[in-house]
């Protein structure tokens, strides 16, 4: 199957990653179906692509992790999101000698998703303050 390339600003949502240790943060939600008439059929075929910049060695140390989350869910509210689902899970960790490379995760929604999707970004308590870092994610078709 091809990649998927097609990206519109209007899809797309930025997000500086977690001010200290052990905390989160969370993307506004992608809606992904248009109606409760349409019985888990997405808008069109598509995948978000999650990018996360280079991370120095001071935010993210050796043992360092920040964990990035695919969640969705049917009601975009406070209780929605508390029994989210969890779709994948990516782990970056700091090298060795600490920090990180650029990540482009890339994740194709299964058949029944949910109606909505965000992406969490968490630190684990090794890791400082991430905050000026910006992660983006698009929706891809």
């Amino acid at each position: 199957m091809a990649k998927l390339s097609l990206k519109d600003e209007a899809l797309k949502k930025t997000i500086a990653l977690p001010s200290a240790a052990s905390s989160s943060v969370t993307t506004a939600a992608f809606r992904l179906k248009s109606g409760e008439d349409i019985a888990g059929g997405f808008y069109a075929e598509c995948e978000l692509e999650i990018d996360v910049p280079a991370l120095s060695a001071t935010i993210l140390p050796a043992t360092g992790k920040i964990t990035i989350e695919v969640q969705t869910t049917d009601t975009d509210d406070a209780t929605g999101w508390e029994a989210a689902e969890t779709l994948t899970v990516k782990e970056i960790e700091g090298g060795t000698s600490g920090g990180s490379d650029a990540q482009e995760i890339r994740y194709r929604f299964p058949t029944g998703v949910k109606k909505y999707a965000r992406v969490k970004a968490s630190t684990n308590a090794i890791a400082t303050d991430a905050s000026s870092v910006t992660m983006t994610v698009w929706l891809v078709f």
